[in-house]
């Protein structure tokens, strides 16, 4: 059954035969009820995925939503449908802080257990589920989620499972700055206590990176100054050269204060002595995982093999067994540079998504023609800015739209054609490559290229 979310005016009295939200399963989600209220803003990103062998662009949000116990709460999940972004973004509106909602015939996503940090490891359907707006005022519920884990489950718990947990703030570092395979990132070293160890200090650290942004900034900041007990959400432990290290979720990592419940009144009491704790009584139960910022690779001047833009389409129609020649029991050409001389690059326009898929950079389609025809590729952000002669990708993609972009006329371009890997029915196979899975680097005018092979 499609989901009912309701107009604002469509609120009803509801009566108290709810069932816990523990007791939500696939077994009781068709006939049970449940009252729940979101307690954050919803948050949204856009991804990839592949069907029928195309990529596809898709859109989701995600919200909590909790029961009347803070401390039993699930996850919530919107997927947008096809190219609705008005359906989307009515959706997320409805769903905003502090609404409350009964659920019936429930709908629950198909999503891996160790993906979902919440206590109650369940994500609801909202596309699927019926959800009917409440008014505020009839019901008592909980401000704020309140996990029970500490930092020592995180230690128990399976590998790659993601746990909320709240603590004290110890200390965060100095923000710094770096390009990473992500794009551009603000980065923080976080260090975190509670009392769980077996002296009661047990102590955390792990490295955050958020978005370049002036609101990434100041949340750091803020964080920084912060005495009271914070709820982070879905911390994970992995190993790494035999350590223990405690890593954030990259898409669903946050924080949040948290001044109710067992664990905060609990941490308040004895904070003091926690923060002050000598250095032999804490238990350190991770360190700080090792990063290397990323260097850039060198597309200009190494060797590429001269190709047309026919050629170079051919290649792509063949798939990745054209890459697949043995030498000596060794597979060959995991990757290969391409250059096109005397080649016109096509302006992208704005219909077509100029971005990657989690929207940090440009990385626009371009067509390039030359007299034997045409092939599509995607461009990287520093050579679409160096291209156009523009500063940012909010003005690229201004331009785009107005249909103002205008790039040389003939350019020589060097292609990286790369192949990926994934797992099939646990069978490790590779991605055949196709035009919008190659990546278009290094367009510079032709008296900038160096000399390639023929």
């Amino acid at each position: 059954m499609a989901a009912d979310h309701g107009a604002d005016s469509a609120t009803e009295h509801v009566g108290d035969n709810f069932q816990p939200l523990s007791e939500l399963t696939l077994q009781s989600a068709a006939i049970g009820s449940w009252l729940l209220q979101a307690v954050e803003t919803p948050r949204h990103w856009q991804y990839t995925y592949l069907w029928n062998g195309k990529q596809c662009d898709a859109k989701r949000f995600e919200v909590t939503l909790v029961s009347q116990e803070s401390h039993a709460y699930c996850v919530a999940a919107f997927k947008r449908k096809g190219k609705d972004e008005k359906g989307f973004q009515d959706a997320m509106a409805r769903f905003h802080k502090n609404t409350v909602w009964t659920a019936i015939k429930v709908a629950l996503v198909k999503e891996k257990a160790c993906y979902i940090s919440s206590p109650l490891k369940i994500m609801i359907d909202l596309n699927s589920t019926t959800m009917t707006p409440v008014l505020q005022s009839m019901h008592v519920m909980p401000s704020e989620v309140t996990p029970l884990e500490t930092l020592h489950d995180i230690l128990k718990s399976p590998p790659q499972q993601r746990v909320d947990v709240t603590a004290l703030i110890g200390s965060v570092s100095e923000i710094r700055e770096h390009m990473t395979a992500k794009g551009n990132r603000y980065i923080a070293d976080i260090t975190i206590r509670d009392d769980s160890g077996p002296d009661k200090a047990c102590q955390a650290s792990f490295t955050v990176f958020l978005p370049k942004s002036d609101a990434s900034k100041a949340a750091l900041q803020k964080l920084g100054e912060h005495k009271t007990p914070m709820t982070f959400f879905a911390l994970q432990c992995a190993k790494q050269e035999g350590k223990a290290v405690v890593k954030p979720d990259y898409d669903r990592f946050r924080w949040a204060p948290c001044s109710t419940g067992a664990r905060a009144e609990k941490l308040m009491t004895n904070q003091q002595a926690l923060l002050a704790a000598p250095t032999e009584s804490i238990t350190v139960i991770s360190e700080i995982a090792s990063f290397e910022p990323m260097e850039p690779e060198e597309y200009l001047n190494v060797d590429a093999t001269h190709t047309t833009c026919d050629l170079l389409a051919a290649v792509l129609r063949s798939g990745v067994q054209l890459m697949d020649s043995k030498t000596g029991g060794a597979t060959e050409h995991e990757r290969a540079l391409f250059q096109i001389n005397h080649v016109r690059v096509i302006e992208p326009s704005g219909a077509k998504s100029l971005l990657t898929a989690d929207g940090a950079r440009l990385f626009p389609p371009i067509h390039l023609i030359d007299g034997t025809g045409a092939v599509e590729v995607r461009m990287r952000e520093k050579t679409a800015l160096e291209l156009s002669d523009l500063n940012t990708k909010e003005d690229f993609m201004t331009e785009a739209a107005d249909g103002a972009l205008n790039f040389a006329v003939l350019c020589s371009v060097r292609i990286l054609v790369k192949k990926t890997k994934f797992k099939t029915n646990l069978k490790k196979q590779f991605r055949p490559l196709s035009l919008r899975h190659t990546r278009s680097n290094g367009i510079r005018s032709m008296r900038q290229m160096p000399p390639c092979k023929s």
